[in-house]
């Protein structure tokens, strides 16, 4: 049995979308380009990954984890076509020449536990997979170590992730979040773990809202909790990046989002952090 990795667009995102929700059944129909086309078996793993149509080498995530139930190499599988609702129809149909997989969904993570790939090269197992993955409807092989590591984090989130991260300090956690593209909620739907991490690290457990120094409460594996805080929203076109994101505590995180002062607040917290962007342009 081997273990790949599809890559799509926002159609079989939605697809993934449209199961999980009960809308559809719990199987989705995957194109990808002819490369593997023989060594794809039914019995299979299959990693399901987003990627958005002008995203650049190596940006997405991966969001679910299934079994390979059939496959046809030259369009649809044809025990397929009882689960294919007129939207999907639509949406790949130029697609009908390629390989195609009916894919069993076993989990599809919430969008908190969307692994990007810029988190997955924080491990070994990805070193030197700058290129990994590059373009839509395409399959990956995944080896056996890199399988374990993706469904570990797929169904164990915080604490799996917090066992990679603790292999970087500080110093390194930030250097490398801070070498990454500024990658957009439309380029990215889930968040980046490193970015985060970089920032509660650097925060030292203090919220940095300036003249409110609380200490977050010590957490069981030691470290104290804090926020991170987008200060321009992914929502509104925000980039995922050191320069747009803080640690604060709660309090303070829910003041700059729903306080009747919060555009006060939000030019008080940037006068103290000069790094952060403006919130537009």
């Amino acid at each position: 049995m081997n273990a790949w990795l599809f890559r799509g667009g926002e159609s079989y995102f939605r697809q993934v979308d449209c199961a999980r929700a009960g809308l559809r059944e719990d199987r989705v129909i995957w194109p990808w380009a002819t490369r593997h086309k023989h060594e794809i078996k039914p019995g299979d793993i299959g990693f399901l990954g987003y990627f958005q149509k002008d995203s650049r080498y190596g940006t997405g995530c991966i969001y679910a984890i299934g079994e390979i139930v059939d496959i046809k190499l030259d369009g649809l599988p044809s025990s397929e076509h009882q689960f294919i609702n007129r939207f999907v129809i639509d949406q790949t149909a130029k697609d009908f020449t390629k390989p195609h997989a009916a894919i069993k969904l076993h989990t599809v993570a919430d969008q908190d536990s969307y692994i990007a790939f810029d988190d997955l090269k924080l491990h070994e197992a990805f070193r030197g997979s700058k290129r990994w993955p590059t373009n839509r409807n395409a399959v990956y092989p995944v080896n056996p170590i890199q399988s374990d590591l993706i469904r570990s984090l797929l169904e164990g989130g915080e604490e799996s992730w917090a066992a990679i991260a603790a292999n970087w300090s500080p110093e390194d956690l930030w250097n490398y979040a801070a070498s990454l593209p500024a990658l957009k909620i439309s380029e990215i739907p889930g968040r980046r773990r490193v970015v985060r991490d970089a920032v509660l690290a650097d925060a030292k457990g203090m919220c940095q809202f300036p003249s409110c120094g609380w200490l977050g409460f010590a957490k069981n594996d030691g470290s104290k909790y804090l926020e991170a805080h987008h200060v321009w929203p992914l929502a509104e076109g925000g980039p995922d990046t050191l320069d747009n994101v803080v640690a604060l505590c709660p309090n303070c995180h829910r003041a700059l989002h729903h306080a009747k002062d919060r555009d006060p607040r939000d030019q008080q917290l940037r006068a103290a952090h000069p790094r952060l962007r403006p919130r537009k342009g």
